[in-house]
């Protein structure tokens, strides 16, 4: 046996390292000035601590096809040269920094170099590296090294003044898009953005790096504001994502870690996607989008993160994975978690915002970690019907037993939401993925009840009757399980709010089971011949479409009430059950299927011709009510305004008619607001029946006041329902319930108590706004009540109340009053200082108010 030596080419050896360690040719540029930094660096160490300030210049010359790295640094000594820049895998800076440390001198966190073979980078480009350079150790004069990447290389003495380095890389003719300033000006910003050396290319006096990031200047803000809006506007300016939240990192201990990290409006569904950073080291980049630093759940977050602490590669574009990149990944979490937490107590809104965007992530990984669950779960918000609320927040006020309420079918959150604000309770929305299961689990870990509300047998929503109701609604139940036979539906009687509501479509515990034997069937987790049978047993079950749902009919709903005491059996009965049961699949979107929407469109279809019908039978009537209406049309319109108002003759309402002529008779309405007992002795009418056909005659539009049904009122009603003019209804909340129709009268619903609640009623309809007269009624209320009323005479009171009706005619007499008024000067100018209140709108001219 004898031994041998392993042959070496060493040119091929450094093509190699060079063309396959880094993976893009710029990199170079790091490597140049990371040595330039570090020989900055350790010529206050090693030589002067009082060396002048660093600075690192970078030329390039196109014509020659150079770039040139200059620095102000340590300079090297011909035994370093061999040492260190001629021999790979060893590093002066590398040794440098182990002995630093040994001593616990910070500055050893400053130095970045580390393997030695920095240098081959330059071959990625090069051809050809030159180094020219003058040690700051004494006695030492200038050198040049020389190579081009193969095994010999020269080394020479040259004259050299200033102490330092000087590499220039003679670039190849396929990297010649390197010599664009532009190019090298990208990689500076990329690489050496935050190193603490300004680095000038070309002679800038402007340095190309930013050198202090906000992390470093944590000492000079003078306010937590200022702070966060340095962050913010470094973030903005680096990243094209549009920033809900940035969260600033100053971590000391266990690691050293600075930088910023934030939250995106960008949703990102893809479960499988992974929080990134751009890393640096000892301010240095290394690598662009590191899926490994973050925690796997931080799949929200983004971010710019420089910690000198951890362990690089050989090629620095990595981290190794150890027990350091294990603790920063727990630094980092934990700041995203006290940052959420103080989200919660300063500004619970945007940590809604925050969570609603990025839900699909927080809840999904906070299910596959229980550490981040714990730590998040009081934190997330849940959408209910009375807005998000986390689930501490929820379960407030609650008492002893606790319980959750929620709903877990897409599509049910109309229905359900209704049926539980009439109930006065709260319920949580969890049909978004992941949310019932974390529901679960938060319920399990704090020992609360669960109860889900979107299915058959809910007696919270859904109470029994007694034997009584059961009894009167029993025919209806038959009916419509007759009715509905086909569809495999399932009637039940009960009576729940609201009112309105006159039925309700749930699926039932088999659905239930049925799609989850479906789900199951698509569960890779499942073995083979598990998910084999259960497919098996699914084909067997009738189709999910005919699958059993309950549908629960409301016996205090009015529509129900008046369906059981008509003929079932007739057209019409047969109709409204199905439209109620069409209207409750519409109401439960999350059933609704392509046979349910021709069903639903068949009985549509029906309705219409039924309508039409109807409508051809009403034609008839309505011919005749328009003939009637012609006859009674004696009186045209007045040029004003006129509202006649149907009203009782009983003093309990004369709150609320002074209330409508209060509101209508002043600005900006100027109406004239009558009643049927209101008479005008010069209207020459022989009795009130008269009266009243004069006043509708001339009306432009109708108010009902209905609440009690009253019998003169029901006779002007009627008659008000034969005029084509807007009519409304006017009734106290605590009547009966009612809906507007498809003619133009509106139900308008006020508190009984407080008579002013009819106006602000009122103002919200629309159809109010758009009636318009062509003049302006002078309400003879608003003069009477003025303080300068009672500063006219008598006479002339009677006067100007017999000649002037609209404000337009005061405006056609003039400032002076008409000619043979019987007024007076003064009298006219205090008429004439009424009505221009009267037309501002002024209440401080009304003297009873």
């Amino acid at each position: 046996m004898s031994q041998h030596e392993i042959q070496i080419q060493l040119s091929g050896l450094i093509q190699l390292l060079a063309n396959n360690l880094y993976a893009d040719p710029d990199v170079f540029v790091r490597e140049m000035i990371q040595n330039a930094h570090d020989s900055i660096t350790r010529r206050r160490e090693v030589c002067d601590a009082d060396a002048p300030l660093g600075r690192i210049d970078i030329e390039i010359d196109s014509l020659e096809g150079t770039i040139r790295f200059r620095d102000n640094g340590a300079g090297m000594t011909e035994q370093e040269l061999h040492d260190y820049l001629s021999t790979i895998g060893r590093s002066g800076t590398g040794e440098l920094k182990q002995t630093l440390r040994e001593q616990n001198h910070a500055r050893a966190a400053e130095l970045i170099g580390q393997f030695g073979i920095g240098l081959l980078s330059a071959f990625t480009a090069a051809h050809t590296v030159e180094v020219r350079t003058r040690s700051c150790r004494p006695g030492q004069g200038g050198l040049l090294w020389r190579s081009e990447g193969d095994k010999e290389y020269l080394v020479e003495p040259i004259e050299r003044e200033s102490i330092g380095s000087e590499v220039t890389l003679y670039i190849k003719e396929t990297h010649r898009d390197m010599l664009d300033p532009r190019r090298i000006q990208e990689a500076v910003k990329l690489y050496a953005d935050f190193i603490e050396i300004p680095i000038h290319i070309d002679g800038d006096p402007q340095p190309a790096n930013t050198i202090k990031a906000p992390w470093d200047r944590e000492d000079e803000y003078t306010s937590e504001m200022e702070r966060i809006r340095t962050y913010q506007r470094f973030i903005d300016e680096r990243v094209p994502d549009a920033v809900m939240e940035v969260i600033p990192v100053v971590v000391d201990e266990p690691l050293r870690v600075r930088g910023v990290l934030y939250v995106s409006s960008r949703r990102r569904p893809d479960i499988d996607i992974m929080g990134t950073v751009d890393l640096y080291i000892s301010r240095m980049f290394i690598a662009k989008e590191h899926t490994g630093i973050l925690p796997p759940w931080a799949k929200f977050i983004r971010g710019i993160i420089e910690c000198p602490d951890v362990n690089p590669n050989a090629a620095r574009d990595n981290v190794t994975k150890d027990e350091r990149l294990t603790q920063l990944q727990a630094v980092l979490g934990q700041v995203i978690i006290d940052h959420l937490r103080g989200l919660a107590e300063r500004d619970p809104g945007k940590l809604i915002r925050l969570m609603d965007y990025h839900h699909y992530h927080i809840k999904g990984m906070a299910l596959e970690n229980e550490d981040f669950f714990d730590a998040i779960a009081d934190m997330v918000p849940f959408e209910t019907n009375k807005g998000f609320r986390a689930l501490p927040e929820y379960l407030s006020g609650q008492g002893d037993e606790l319980v959750i309420r929620y709903f877990s079918e897409r599509g049910a959150g109309t229905q359900i939401y209704m049926l539980c604000e009439a109930q006065g309770m709260e319920v949580i929305n969890g049909s978004f993925t992941f949310e019932e299961r974390f529901l679960k689990r938060y319920a399990e870990k704090h020992n609360i009840r669960l109860e889900r509300l979107d299915i058959a047998g809910s007696k919270t929503l859904f109470p029994e009757l007694d034997e009584d109701e059961l009894a009167r609604f029993s025919e209806l139940e038959k009916e419509f399980a007759f009715h509905l036979r086909h569809l495999n539906v399932h009637p039940v009687l009960t009576a729940f709010q609201p009112a309105t509501l006159p039925v309700v479509l749930t699926a039932s515990k088999i659905l239930e089971t049925r799609k989850a034997i479906k789900e199951a069937t698509e569960n890779d987790a499942l073995p083979q011949a598990v998910r084999q049978l259960l497919k098996q047993l699914s084909e067997n079950e009738e189709d999910e479409v005919s699958a059993p749902l309950t549908l629960y009919i409301n016996t205090r709903n009015e529509t129900i009430q008046t369906l059981v005491n008509a003929d079932l059996r007739s057209e019409a009965a047969q109709l409204a059950f199905s439209a109620l049961y069409n209207n409750a699949v519409m109401m439960s979107s999350h059933l609704q299927t392509p046979e349910n929407a021709k069903t639903i469109a068949a009985t549509a279809n029906r309705v219409i011709h039924r309508f039409v019908k109807q409508g051809l039978e009403l034609q008839q009537v309505r011919r005749r009510l328009g003939e009637l209406k012609k006859e009674q049309a004696s009186q045209p319109p007045t040029d004003h305004v006129t509202c006649f108002v149907a009203i009782p003759f009983d003093s309990a309402y004369d709150p609320l008619m002074e209330k409508l002529q209060d509101h209508f008779e002043a600005a900006p309405y100027f109406w004239e607001v009558l009643r049927a007992d209101q008479r005008y002795e010069q209207d020459g009418r022989g009795n009130i029946d008269g009266h009243i056909r004069t006043h509708m005659s001339a009306a432009h539009l109708f108010f009902a006041e209905i609440s009690e049904a009253n019998a003169n009122v029901m006779i002007e009603v009627g008659r008000m329902q034969m005029m084509d003019k807007p009519l409304f209804y006017l009734q106290w909340q605590e009547g009966a319930e009612t809906i507007s129709d498809l003619d133009g009268r509106l139900f308008v619903r006020y508190d009984k108590e407080n008579p002013a609640s009819v106006i602000e009623a009122l103002e919200r309809f629309k159809p109010i706004k758009k009636i318009k007269g062509t003049s302006r009624f002078l309400s003879r209320r608003l003069l009477e009540r003025a303080e300068k009323w009672e500063k006219i005479s008598e006479k002339g009171r009677n006067y100007l109340l017999e000649n002037f009706t609209t404000l337009e005619e005061v405006e056609n007499a003039g400032k002076q009053g008409p000619e043979n008024s019987p007024l007076e000067s003064l009298e006219w100018d205090a008429f004439w200082d009424i009505v221009q209140a009267i037309k501002a709108g002024n209440g401080a001219m009304n003297q009873g108010e």
